[in-house]
């Protein structure tokens, strides 16, 4: 990133919707201060359905974290990626329950995000199994960019001119192993974790 700074990319005029599972105290967080107070926070939005909890959107800090990578800004002490582009971070995550709905929660994000002209979609959800509906789990085989309905949508995005950058997963110490939905759809960027060294980090789950 500070090869790119020092270029001059910051993330200047760039709108970059953030799509996770809640975005707790990040208004309140000092890494935010200069997006919030510089008119470059341009909503937070939460999807959940009504049977669940509305303020569910201040219970995890994942977003928030996931957030400070790309948007936090504390006089050099911590910088993101793109600390000088807007931000919309939208809740379309349920996280007490793993059910086939939150797809189209997340489908539901993206084409809020698609409304309000975004350049860049960042998300660190994926879906395999369903824990809470089995019946609807996905195979291995299953992921093929096509048969999700997550997946179909996100590699739509490209086409539209939207850079969509997806979570490969944690579950390469897991006996799925592999990546998850939508990380398999076309078109997009999906990123897995490496060490220090290069080698893939051992959580991360693996391509096909």
């Amino acid at each position: 990133g500070h090869l790119l700074h020092a270029e001059g990319f910051h993330g200047e005029g760039m709108l970059i919707a953030v799509i996770d599972g809640g975005f707790k105290e990040l208004e309140q967080n000092s890494f935010y201060n200069k997006m919030v107070n510089q008119g470059r926070f341009v909503g937070k939005y939460s999807l959940r359905p009504n049977f669940v909890d509305e303020t569910y959107i201040n219970g995890s800090r994942h977003g928030m974290r996931v957030a400070s990578v790309m948007a936090a800004d504390e006089n050099g002490t911590f910088v993101g990626t793109a600390p000088k582009a807007s931000y919309v971070f939208i809740q379309s995550e349920c996280s007490e329950t793993e059910q086939p709905f939150e797809e189209d929660l997340w489908v539901n994000a993206v084409e809020i995000a698609d409304s309000l002209g975004v350049d860049v979609i960042n998300s660190s959800l994926g879906y395999t199994t369903f824990d809470n509906f089995p019946q609807g789990s996905y195979t291995y085989e299953d992921c093929d960019g096509q048969t999700s309905i997550a997946s179909r949508c996100a590699s739509l995005l490209g086409e539209k001119g939207i850079i969509e950058c997806n979570s490969a997963g944690n579950n390469g110490e897991y006996s799925w192993y592999y990546i998850s939905i939508p990380a398999d759809a076309f078109n997009i960027l999906t990123v897995g974790s490496c060490n220090i060294d290069s080698v893939s980090s051992q959580f991360s789950s693996h391509g096909p």
